[in-house]
């Protein structure tokens, strides 16, 4: 049987569009997953004895175990081909998922009689959680080589921009899709349908053919040992314009992923809105990530240098996190909307570009070093998004309110930007 895709021109725009659709759907569901339980925690976080706060801790998990799974994507990819990669990302999201169905109904069971407590069944949840951690981990790295061979060199920074919308599509797939099963279903049902459903997708995934450029020997990107780990950031670290990029990601992921954690806090509990307020302004910038990760992406490959691209949206990302720092009672609702507009179509937009650069970088090296690059690179993203919330919970505590976070948190990606506004290499 044919598989879909295989009849594509890899650099053309059918091939692009098609594994830019592809791989989005790949990262959706996978990003889908990794919102899910924020989304579901004030309902179902009682029924494990747990306080809704402790879904930190599941994320803590699915961040800690990304770090050595991305490290390893290259690896993978060169002993079992990156279709089977595919395969193996849609298998863990599903996988993730269905655990977290089954230590749902085992906490169900225990609360109506069962003969143990129904905080056993957290141990359950942190194993779908490091599950779940090895597609996070494995996505970009596997993304970009395969969208870095189908796409046109003119319109690169475009199609990565186009897959990157899946981040912040799932977690407005998860705000709308989770609360409107409960209306039908139980909670605990919710999960194993969309387990189910996600099997369905891994098929799906079975029937495409994938490729990717130049596949690495095994011996260059050994799949396990302690140089899987090493080299790919050791890489990284010594490549100037890739260790740029490396900051750019562990700054501008602590920037974006302590807003997201903590921005409907500090609306509802700092400044006074409604939790639906709070929320409604939430996803309003969520949304304009989507729409700005695709406009700056083509801004990048028509207009203006990725580079200089990726330092405007640093700037202005952290101007708007300091912005958000002064809300206050006496702030309109428009005007607290229009920043927080502001800041997700800025700092939530930098990811796709910045996927780009790094692979026309590592490409300049040796097109084979995509995936590792791209590795490497993500294990300073995933080590924001994993130290970010953390670090800033501190300071909440410590503070007693959001504002001190969110100012730490601007001025590194700020003065980042800066700089690469006002810097070029060679």
């Amino acid at each position: 049987m044919r598989r879909l895709g295989a009849g594509f021109k890899p650099g053309t725009p059918g091939a692009a569009s098609f594994y830019a659709i592809f791989t989005l759907g790949l990262h959706l569901i996978c990003a889908l997953v990794t919102a899910v339980p924020a989304v579901l925690a004030p309902v179902a976080a009682p029924a494990f004895g747990m306080h809704p706060g402790g879904v930190g801790a599941l994320i803590a998990v699915m961040f800690i175990v990304s770090l050595p799974a991305g490290l390893t994507t290259a690896g993978i990819v060169a002993r079992v081909g990156a279709a089977r990669a595919c395969h193996l990302v849609a298998a863990g999201s599903a996988i993730a998922l269905l655990l977290m169905a089954a230590a749902a109904y085992g906490a169900l069971w225990a609360s109506s009689g069962g003969s143990v407590a129904p905080q056993a069944f957290v141990l359950l949840l942190l194993l779908s959680a490091a599950v779940l951690g090895f597609p996070i981990g494995m996505i970009n790295p596997l993304s970009s080589q395969i969208l870095f061979r189908a796409a046109p060199p003119r319109l690169r920074s475009f199609f990565f921009s186009v897959k990157q919308t899946a981040v912040p599509g799932a977690y407005v797939t998860a705000g709308l899709l989770v609360p409107a099963l409960l209306l039908v279903m139980s909670w605990q049902a919710a999960l194993l349908v969309m387990g189910v459903a996600l099997c369905g997708w891994l098929l799906f995934t079975m029937t495409v053919h994938v490729e990717v450029a130049s596949p690495a020997p095994d011996a260059r990107h050994p799949a396990g040992g302690l140089r899987a780990f090493v080299d790919p950031v050791v890489a990284v670290w010594r490549s100037p314009p890739l260790r740029e990029m490396g900051l750019v990601s562990l700054l501008y992921s602590m920037n974006q992923t302590v807003m997201s954690a903590y921005l409907v806090s500090h609306l509802n509990l700092g400044v006074g809105l409604s939790l639906v307020a709070a929320g409604a302004i939430y996803a309003a910038g969520q949304f304009a990530g989507m729409a700005g990760r695709i406009v700056w992406g083509l801004s990048a490959d028509l207009w203006v240098k990725p580079r200089t691209q990726i330092g405007l949206l640093g700037v202005v990302g952290g101007l708007c996190a300091l912005i958000v720092a002064t809300f206050s009672a006496q702030w309109s609702q428009a005007a607290m909307l229009a920043v927080c507009v502001l800041f997700g179509f800025s700092a939530v937009s930098w990811n796709g570009i910045f996927l780009a650069e790094v692979a026309r970088l590592a490409a300049l090296r040796d097109p084979g070093e995509i995936g590792a690059m791209t590795a490497g690179t993500g294990f300073f993203n995933n080590l924001g998004a994993l130290c970010g919330p953390g670090l800033a919970s501190v300071l909440v505590v410590t503070t007693n309110g959001y504002s001190t976070g969110f100012v730490v948190f601007a001025i590194p990606p700020l003065l980042l930007g800066a700089k690469l506004l006002l810097t070029r290499f060679r």
